[in-house]
């Protein structure tokens, strides 16, 4: 295996196995507390509510990351749980593993908006970088 696919693996490692940097964006709270917290905030949003989560940063060059946010409307950061707690849309059962799409908008203190849902990170976590290949090619 060559340099490159040993780093990408490495850095996939790193997502799965919650290697990062500890973060305290998660909110604290019943899982029907923190859906009424959020229909509240983002009324006529779906929420996944997630524990043990991952807020992978993906690394790229200022001007890939302009041409994101102005083309796409994205932010180069997606969400990772193998503990999905419960999902309003019944795509993911209680355990499931989520990867989500990339960030629309983070609203402090845990809500990790996409164009499609809002995912609410329940608890600790951890936040890492990546580079964008280790994303591209994570498939579940």
């Amino acid at each position: 295996m060559d340099e490159r696919n040993l780093r990408l693996l490495e850095q996939f490692s790193r997502i799965l196995s919650g290697d990062g940097d500890p973060s305290d964006l998660g909110c604290h709270g019943t899982v029907g507390e923190l859906l009424a917290r959020s229909h509240e905030i983002f009324p006529d949003v779906p929420v996944c509510v997630v524990s043990d989560w991952v807020w992978v940063d993906i690394s790229m060059s200022v001007e890939m990351t302009a041409r994101l946010r102005s083309t796409r409307n994205l932010e180069p950061a997606v969400l990772y749980s193998e503990s999905v707690q419960f999902d309003e849309k019944g795509r993911f059962g209680p355990g499931s593993v989520v990867r989500t799409s990339c960030l629309t908008q983070f609203k402090a203190p845990c809500f990790f908006r996409t164009r499609n849902t809002l995912y609410v990170m329940q608890g600790p976590g951890v936040r890492l970088s990546v580079e964008p290949d280790v994303i591209t090619n994570m498939v579940f």
